[in-house]
């Protein structure tokens, strides 16, 4: 997915990155899916999880390293993170279905 686009703005960099990573980590351990398997029904599941991430995936801020990282935070995601992480996923998912999807767009672009 096209996030290098925003290394000019690294915190949306990041941002991103984190919420692709986290929607991703959850296809696999949640959906037992790969990305090209989901259907819309994955997707309005994550959107439910978003508002209460299931124990496994919750977790004290730790280094990425250590076997104690989870990517959410014991306070949960505020209805505001919530809505972020959605139009991150749906920015990336516009990109695929306009871009190397169904050849809308060239990867180049």
């Amino acid at each position: 997915m096209r996030i290098y686009r925003y290394r000019e703005q690294p915190k949306t960099l990041r941002a991103y990155t984190k919420e692709l990573e986290r929607f991703l980590l959850w296809t696999v351990t949640v959906r037992h899916k790969p990305l090209s398997s989901l259907l819309a029904d994955d997707c309005e599941a994550y959107h439910d999880f978003l508002k209460a991430p299931s124990p496994a995936f919750v977790g004290p801020r730790q280094s990425r390293a250590s076997g104690r990282w989870r990517p959410f935070s014991a306070s949960g995601l505020s209805p505001e993170s919530q809505r972020y992480a959605v139009r991150a996923l749906r920015a990336a998912f516009a990109w695929l279905v306009d871009g190397p999807l169904f050849g809308r767009k060239t990867l180049g672009r």
